[in-house]
Order: structure tokens, then sequence, then C-alpha cells
């Protein structure tokens, strides 16, 4: 059943949460350790809980108190209230460096992305819904991570077919300049647009390494 949610002030719609999860199973079968994972925007914890039978210890953020109280009771999952992209270099002190990491952003997740591409240790599995597409308004700026400051973009600038391209070109060029480099890269997306406002999100995954000299 299709079911939708609030990100923020956005509202995105659920209906191919059997592809997040497809997605998430190939990955997690290829992450190369399985002590720790950081689930962010976490919602109600629906991977979470898939993530609690795979790793140690899974460690979960949302902002939205509403939602972690639905979460469910998990003995090896501790949750965090508050903003993700400034909890993660806590989080990484506290924890140490996670094997796998989920950006279920719906919004643009790239701040959190940079973050991990530079500060967590290789290998480490990403899986990221990107929603960039979803948001965009002619008269919007890019997003704050792509460092374009005073840029505004047309809806029409990049079809929505073209977004893996452009999403899969920015995490290789951010991973080589971590001195790192991107495998196993795939991606899915809905083959309908009709259920989404806007552009549906990208549903990818890819298994960051230190590039081999």
């Amino acid at each position: 059943m299709a079911s939708k949610t609030k990100r923020g002030n956005q509202q995105t719609d659920n209906t191919a949460v059997v592809l997040k999860h497809r997605l998430r199973d190939h990955f997690i079968a290829k992450t190369h350790r399985c002590d720790l994972c950081f689930d962010l925007f976490a919602g109600t914890g629906l991977c979470s809980k898939i993530y609690s039978e795979h790793f140690d210890q899974v460690v979960a953020v949302d902002e939205r108190r509403a939602q972690l109280e639905q979460f469910p009771d998990l003995q090896n999952c501790v949750t965090y209230q508050g903003d993700n992209y400034k909890l993660l270099p806590w989080l990484m002190d506290r924890y140490g460096s996670p094997a796998f990491v989920d950006l279920d952003a719906y919004g643009n997740p790239d701040a959190c992305l940079q973050f991990v591409l530079r500060f967590c240790k290789c290998p480490v599995t990403i899986v990221v819904t990107d929603g960039t597409s979803q948001a965009r308004r002619r008269a919007q700026v890019t997003p704050p991570a792509w460092k374009m400051r005073g840029v505004y973009w047309s809806a029409l600038s990049i079809r929505w077919q073209e977004w893996p391209t452009l999403i899969h070109t920015h995490l290789h060029d951010w991973a080589e300049e971590q001195g790192k480099r991107v495998t196993d890269w795939r991606y899915v997306t809905p083959l309908s647009r009709a259920h989404s406002q806007g552009d549906p999100p990208v549903y990818y995954g890819a298994v960051i390494q230190e590039r081999a000299e």
C-alpha cells in the first residue's frame, strides 16, 4: 500500500518502498564489515529494523520526535533526535567509523554524503535517497553542498532521466577529491512519475574504496 510521509515541508511518497529495500539488500551483502551502521533520516525505523538483523550496532537519527516515537524496540539500535548533518561529527567521535551509511534524505543529501566521503574509513557502503530533482523550482538556488553560490536553475535545465548521471558524476568527483573511488554503483528509480509531486527520487548505492595507487 502506498504511504505518504512529510520530510520538513516536503511531502514524499513511499510507493517504491520495494525498490528501496531491494537496493539495500544488495548493498548489505556487499558490506565488508558488520559492526556499525548509521541510519540517518531514519523516520519510523523501517530500515533500521532490517539493519539490526545484519549489524552489531545501529545508530539512527531523525529530526522529528514524532517519527522516533514510532520506532520499533531494537536491542542493538540507539536513536537520536536532531540535525543529521550536525550530529555526524559527534556520532563518529562516539561510535567510530561506520561500515554502512543510509542517507534516506528525500531532499538533497549531499552535505551528509560529502562528510561521509571525507571522514569515513574505507571501505564504506552507502545507500542514498536523492530527492533533489523532486524539490527544484525555477527560482531556486542549487544545493549549497554543490558550492555554486548564487546560481539558480530552471526546472527544465536537466531531464529527470538524466539525474542518475549527474548524481554519479558528483559522487565520482567528490570521492576522487578525497583520494577514494566509487565501486559497485547501482541505482533504481520508479517506472512512473505519476505517483509523485514533481520528479520522483533516485535511489542509489555504492561501495567507497581507497583509490589504488
